[in-house]
């Protein structure tokens, strides 16, 4: 072998260990977190929407209770009154709701347009039916039953939609913003 080939090999960092092992070591913890931030991303998406479906439900729980007399003796007005409170405290992750009387009259609907009102009527139905929470398979529609007086007759019930875009979204710019950080630390500053 030549001298001058010689002196190549010699002054490659490639052909350094010290080089090797530093990037071996450099892809490892890029790997390691990767993985991290991808299972976490998925944990907490996975958490933010049972958070966001438990929250229908003690919503839609809690404004059941308020509107008991209201339904009871038909006062649409007050039932507009509560139901539209309730439902624009909780925007953008509400998106409306539905009353339906024990008779099947509807008493107030604030119902996207684009949402089907059937699953919705059916939903409230079944919470009048058996006396008790009904939720959509997704969990973004709660329906509860709504009791009346000393022997808690069911004088109807209160169906909530909700969306998880908005919140969703919110979650991906936060892991956004922690990508930029991660990348700039480890991109030396």
């Amino acid at each position: 072998m030549s001298s001058k080939k010689r002196f190549e090999l010699r002054n490659n960092p490639f052909n350094s260990l010290f080089v090797k092992c530093t990037l071996m070591m450099m892809v490892c913890v890029v790997s390691v977190v990767a993985a991290i931030t991808v299972n976490e991303a998925h944990n907490k998406k996975t958490l933010t929407a049972e958070a966001l479906s438990a929250r229908a439900v003690k919503v839609t729980g809690l404004l059941s209770k308020q509107l008991g007399g209201a339904v009871k003796f038909g006062n649409e007005p007050a039932i507009a009154d509560a139901v539209t409170e309730v439902i624009d405290n909780a925007r953008p992750d509400s998106t409306g709701a539905y009353l339906l009387a024990a008779n099947g009259n509807v008493l107030y609907t604030s119902l996207e347009p684009t949402e089907d009102p059937q699953p919705i009527a059916d939903l409230a139905a079944e919470a009048m039916q058996n006396g008790a929470v009904a939720t959509s398979e997704n969990g973004l529609v709660a329906a509860f039953p709504i009791f009346f007086g000393d022997a808690n007759e069911i004088v109807g019930s209160v169906v909530t939609s909700w969306d998880k875009t908005y919140i969703m979204a919110n979650l991906g710019q936060a892991q956004a913003r922690s990508l930029m950080i991660g990348g700039a630390v480890m991109g030396g500053g």
